[in-house]
């Protein structure tokens, strides 16, 4: 423990110390109780339910959109307004109270049938009355149903996202893959139907081949336990397997001569890993701008001289960047917006690594022609930027890192990604704030919106109502993985990449039909 936080717990120590021994009435612990709603001002449209006390918006709730403050009392503390929880009485006996307080919701007997938002059954959980199940609060003891994880105070399945252009794929606790969305360049690992609005199984995954990490565009790989990847989709230029030659996969291919993968990234036009145990990374797909090095022949495999072992590899749509442990950027490839970081005037292309000249950075994003790295505290840019994709507060194209220009206060960079022309930063403490293009929702602004519909030129804090846990965008939409576990989509649903069962477009957080466990 550190000192000073271990004379913060001294000092409360010392304060509960008094409080106890006083019997003065000015301190009071117990829970906040209301009668209407305006009492219920600690946060923005909060309201007084009949149990009397205060909740406020959470869209991780899903059967209300609301969750009780977490001074609530009888149990109801940080419970999602609708969901029954188990409390103990002062003479130790066990009361159930509902979270719900509309009468109109319960049944003459008091009960309630709950209903599994995820896969849409009024089945009864294994592990108790209304918890444990998927989008439920979590029973005693942190507990949830098998193959269900507690995470922020409900039960979900599923521990990562990634977005392609036109679909969306996510890995299940159980190492199993499920994907959504087109499916016209075998995107779900299937010859039909030619796009799915609910997730559909990838073969293959799952026990001894568990996944445990996803990259997308048009073809999508998965790392596994055993630090293979596997890859599907469209094989233009051989990006998805230099095995197979057909223009599609449709059944996960095992890269073998790839082996171990210890990092990897998926381009619009190529495929690179990062093998590890001094091995130098590997590339394979279109080399039409130099993105593989060298001068191999597509597609490959390549091997990138220079050296160096990556440890996180970031591709867009025809350059190639990856860093080192000690933070070393190096990227090559096509520059014609600077996105290497160099000048493209120049140097249009660049078929052997460089060293960016950039301080040691923290992590690593590119979209399709721009850059984003962590410095320190901040976030630094560089490539295209006809959307605001730098966010710099310009539109204008710059070779030399810039930083983005966050409002004050705005936190540490926890996760940083990017999508084809918008970037999005997680922060430690789990706001959302992305900036660039929002031609098709993709960063949640509304119409007019501080005159900026189509695109925003520095970062904007995105109010989704929920923690972010993980973050992915695309080209046309946008995911994020909340702390409790749900996955939800917003933006273009064409193809039904937001995943809810239909083709309408979402312009608010919309939770994706994942079936759990």
């Amino acid at each position: 423990m550190s000192r000073s936080s271990s004379v913060t717990s001294h000092t409360l120590a010392a304060v509960l110390a008094i409080a106890a021994a006083s019997s003065s009435a000015c301190l009071n612990f117990d829970p906040f109780g209301c009668q209407e709603d305006t009492q219920c001002d600690a946060q923005a449209m909060g309201r007084c339910e009949a149990v009397g006390y205060c909740s406020y918006p959470d869209l991780a709730c899903i059967d209300t959109g609301y969750r009780y403050e977490d001074g609530a009392g009888d149990g109801l503390g940080g419970q999602c307004v609708g969901v029954e929880v188990a409390g103990t009485d002062t003479d130790g006996t066990t009361t159930t109270a509902m979270t719900d307080p509309d009468p109109e919701t319960s049944l003459d007997s008091g009960s309630t049938t709950m209903v599994d938002p995820t896969t849409g059954s009024d089945d009864e959980p294994t592990t108790g009355d209304a918890c444990g199940g998927a989008g439920q609060a979590c029973c005693a003891g942190d507990g949830c149903d098998a193959g269900l994880s507690c995470n922020d105070g409900l039960c979900g399945c599923v521990q990562a996202i990634a977005v392609g252009n036109r679909h969306t794929c996510a890995i299940k606790l159980d190492g199993n893959v499920q994907c959504w969305g087109a499916n016209d360049l075998g995107q779900l690992a299937s010859a039909e139907p030619p796009m799915s609005p609910t997730p559909v199984d990838i073969p293959g995954f799952g026990g001894a081949l568990a996944a445990t990490a996803l990259y997308a565009r048009n073809h999508t790989c998965a790392l596994t336990g055993d630090d293979t990847l596997w890859c599907w989709g469209d094989n233009a230029s051989q990006k998805a397997s230099v095995i197979d030659p057909s223009p599609v996969v449709l059944i996960p291919g095992q890269a073998t001569w790839a082996v171990p993968a210890a990092a990897a990234g998926v381009g619009g036009s190529h495929t690179c890993v990062g093998r590890g145990m001094g091995q130098a990374p590997t590339c394979w797909g279109d080399n039409g701008s130099g993105q593989l090095s060298g001068m191999e022949v597509p597609p490959g495999p390549a091997i990138v001289p220079g050296g160096f072992e990556p440890f996180v590899v970031a591709l867009g749509d025809a350059h190639t960047c990856m860093s080192t442990l000690m933070g070393d950027l190096y990227c090559w490839g096509d520059n014609g917006n600077g996105q290497i970081g160099a000048d493209p005037v120049t140097t249009p292309s660049l078929s052997v690594p460089q060293v960016v000249g950039v301080p040691p950075i923290g992590t690593l994003a590119t979209g399709a022609q721009h850059t984003c790295v962590t410095v320190g505290s901040e976030v630094q840019c560089f490539g295209r930027n006809n959307m605001g994709q730098l966010g710099n507060g310009t539109n204008v194209d710059a070779f030399t890192p810039s930083a983005a220009m966050f409002p004050p206060g705005a936190g540490v960079v926890a996760q940083l990604v990017a999508g084809a022309d918008q970037t999005c930063a997680v922060m430690a403490a789990g706001e959302l704030y992305c900036w660039g293009g929002n031609q098709n929702g993709e960063l949640l602004l509304e119409p007019d919106k501080m005159g900026e519909d189509g695109f925003a030129l520095t970062p904007r804090l995105i109010e989704v109502g929920f923690d972010v846990a993980q973050i992915a965008t695309g080209s046309t939409h946008t995911c994020a993985l909340s702390t409790a576990g749900q996955v939800l989509c917003w933006g273009a649903n064409d193809q039904g990449q937001i995943g809810d069962g239909t083709v309408t477009d979402a312009l608010e957080p919309t939770p994706a039909q994942i079936t759990c466990p």
